[in-house]
């Protein structure tokens, strides 16, 4: 399928890595990379909280809480149809206290996954994708953890298209999965979506990533503004530019704007991304 994964479109799609704010990851886009062709983007995430979403999602005001996340995303098209990828987290976390401030920072963790697309027929395509988070100094003892120290492994689905047009390219995906966590915090189900536009140059990305815990798992110990189980609805805006056919400039911002027991928090990130 040659035509499938062209430059624009690939971009495009990388960018998709930049929604792993926080605890989430990136989102399992339907296309693969061709065999033998990498993509490595290195994207660095602002976030800030300084209002919560309580129990019953009303919002209210918390401890000033913010975080810096560097996460260099590899991608590797074994052949045209199997995709791995790696993605270790590294955080800058403070939050205010009486006290004063508290501060930490590490290598959190790493997510090792596998995408294989089991059909495609012109520019549509079906695929599934197995992931494994890997604790690596998550400190989830420490007072302000920069992660739980469990591994997660997650299972999900996606179905993509594209519609070439005379101004452009329209590219969309939807997605679903669920995480399954082996200690205290809630599993986790996900329905996120996105649609893009790409000129060949520029590229615009509008994603909806949205998470539920679906066990009764209760607790009182926060990470990363988020309880043992809540919820969260995340809206992203995403743009790119294409500097050459390997190189690209990437920018924009998220905001959670719904959830329980979850940070109200707004982020901003850029990107520099290479495929060779």
């Amino acid at each position: 399928m040659p035509r499938l994964m062209t430059f624009p479109l690939t971009m495009a799609i990388g960018t998709l890595v930049l929604g792993v704010a926080s605890v989430n990851t990136a989102m399992a886009a339907a296309w693969t990379r061709g065999e033998g062709q990498f993509l490595f983007l290195i994207p660095a995430e602002y976030y800030v909280a300084t209002e919560q979403f309580d129990d019953d999602g009303d919002r209210v005001d918390r401890r000033r809480f913010t975080q810096v996340e560097i996460g260099p995303y590899l991608e590797y098209g074994i052949t045209d149809f199997l995709t791995v990828g790696a993605q270790p987290k590294f955080r800058r976390i403070t939050l205010d206290t009486d006290a004063g401030e508290l501060d930490n920072s590490g290598l959190a963790d790493a997510d090792l996954f596998t995408r294989l697309r089991l059909w495609h027929e012109g520019e549509a395509a079906f695929s599934v994708q197995g992931l494994v988070k890997i604790p690596i100094q998550a400190d989830e003892e420490d007072a302000l953890p920069l992660g739980f120290e469990q591994i997660d492994t997650e299972v999900s689905a996606a179905f993509g298209n594209r519609h070439p047009l005379d101004f452009g390219t329209i590219f969309y995906n939807l997605e679903v999965g669920f995480r399954k966590r082996f200690e205290t915090p809630a599993d986790e189900v996900h329905g996120d979506v996105f649609i893009g536009w790409t000129d060949g140059t520029w590229t615009a990305l509008v994603q909806s990533l949205n998470t539920a815990g679906i066990s009764s798992e209760l607790g009182t110990t926060e990470v990363l503004t988020t309880e043992p189980e809540y919820t969260r609805f995340k809206a992203q805006v995403t743009i790119a530019y294409r500097l050459s056919d390997q190189a690209s400039v990437l920018a924009g911002g998220s905001t959670t704007y719904a959830g329980t027991n979850v940070g109200a928090g707004n982020s901003g990130f850029l990107g520099v991304s290479w495929n060779f």
